[in-house]
């Protein structure tokens, strides 16, 4: 067995909530034991040699999404980070009500 190794994440960012499903690729992926978001353990299932699906727990800021078997956990660089975004909140739509046909220019108006 050999050291995993991750080449990229799909999607690479998702809500603060968590709850994202996110898809990990790389490779030496099947002896997999563990798979973290930052500190935040994550529940997953092994595709393949190459690929890993898990769900993304509650977070903040960008994090590293490591992987360990039994050689050890993947090193931490730029294709295994994650960032973690606030959900957006709707504050006002204007105007509530527009033409059938399209066209009206509508305002969101909210934060993140």
């Amino acid at each position: 067995m050999f050291l995993p190794v991750i080449t990229g994440l799909n999607p690479r960012l998702g809500s603060n909530q968590g709850g994202t499903i996110v898809t990990i690729f790389g490779s030496n992926l099947t002896g997999v034991t563990n798979v973290h978001f930052g500190i935040n353990k994550s529940v997953f299932t092994i595709d393949s040699n190459q690929k890993i699906t898990t769900v993304s727990p509650l977070g903040q800021n960008t994090v590293y999404v490591t992987v360990t078997n039994s050689e050890g956990t993947n090193s931490s660089t730029l294709s295994n980070q994650y960032t973690y975004i606030e959900k957006p909140i709707l504050t006002m739509i204007d105007p509530m009500v527009g033409s059938i046909n399209g066209g009206t220019v509508v305002t969101i108006s909210g934060s993140n």
